[in-house]
């Protein structure tokens, strides 16, 4: 910069008209994502850390930031100073900010304050365990029909959990005070309705995250995710084996022997086939991409359809007599080889 100072607008990611609660918003995520306690051993993280909080020490004060701005636009003729005095030097540090490494504790100083209400917790004593800490994962399963998992669908999934506390903002401080309504844990239970996106060809077993839905982190730490883990119900028709389908097709006497035009059913509709002639019980057909979707790959499984034929049980003395007639058909025992004499 031109005045020999640091940007402290350009640090924290605002413009120099931003509103006071802006600059606190931005510092509010700039200070989640480089705080020490997030990012342990990590000295570019640590060294970001440090020049955030002094530009927010600055922009953060009424008295301060208008001082700063005038040193910005008049730096030669600035009257009546910055209070370097007092330590507030804009190439000085982090004001009150102490390393003791390797514990890794840092004295907030004047920030104590500050910090309580973004992230609802108080300066730690050496040697303490970290107050950041990442929320639990939440297990839960959801039930879906083989349409369902073909199709893919959003269900609805009711779960009971802890929920920001909406008189605090989750920080579990109000005015500087313990928040009454959540006892200062920042969270209270709550009952919410949540909407899953199932994707197409799901499997048995398959899991969804829900990113950032699950147990609240402590120190705004991040919240923990929904673990959803899937149940697809066994099919009437369809039996599934990785992305393919087999379904059992019943045919007559008359088609398997001379051969017809068949309905073969499948999770989109209805296909037709040409079922050959002399077709026997357990010759599979394959009918091309009328299987699962395959997410992994962006394809489609195949069908197979299963042939049963279908003999007729309730028979008359007629048709019985026309089922002996058939039997003069066969040239030879279809048992032959079978059975040693």
């Amino acid at each position: 910069m031109a005045t020999g100072t640091k940007d402290y607008y350009d640090l924290l990611g605002v413009g120099k008209k931003a509103t006071a609660e802006e600059i606190k918003k931005s510092f509010r995520k700039l200070a989640r994502k480089y705080h020490p306690d997030l990012n342990p051993e990590n000295k570019a993280s640590e060294a970001k850390f440090k020049e955030i909080s002094e530009a927010y020490d600055t922009l953060g004060d009424p008295k301060k930031r208008t001082e700063y701005d005038n040193m910005r636009t008049n730096p030669f003729g600035f009257q009546g100073g910055f209070d370097r005095a007092a330590g507030n030097n804009f190439t000085g540090g982090f004001r009150g900010f102490t390393d003791k490494r390797a514990g890794a504790n840092f004295d907030f100083g004047g920030f104590g304050d500050i910090f309580s209400e973004l992230f609802g917790f108080q300066e730690r004593p050496s040697g303490s365990a970290s107050m950041f800490s990442r929320g639990t994962d939440i297990a839960t399963n959801l039930t879906l029909t083989l349409e369902e998992a073909f199709t893919g669908v959003t269900k609805s999934l009711n779960l009971r959990r802890d929920a920001p506390c909406k008189n605090c903002g989750g920080t579990g401080r109000k005015n500087k005070t313990p928040c009454r309504v959540c006892n200062g844990t920042g969270s209270t239970h709550a009952n919410e309705n949540i909407k899953v996106k199932i994707p197409p060809g799901v499997s048995q077993g398959s899991k969804v995250r829900l990113k950032s839905k699950g147990a609240l982190g402590t120190g705004g730490g991040e919240a923990g995710d929904i673990v959803i883990e899937l149940n697809v119900l066994l099919h009437k028709l369809f039996t599934r084996k990785g992305d393919d389908l087999y379904v059992d097709v019943p045919v007559t006497v008359v088609e398997a022997a001379l051969g017809a035009k068949i309905e073969v059913p499948s999770l989109n509709g209805t296909s037709m086939m040409t079922l050959p002639e002399g077709s026997q019980t357990g010759k599979t057909f394959k009918l091309k991409g009328k299987g699962m979707p395959c997410p992994q790959s962006g394809g489609t499984g195949d069908l197979y359809a299963v042939i049963k034929v279908v003999v007729p049980t309730e028979l008359s003395e007629t048709d019985k007599e026309l089922v002996r007639r058939l039997d003069a058909l066969y040239k030879e025992n279809p048992r032959n080889g079978m059975v040693k004499e």
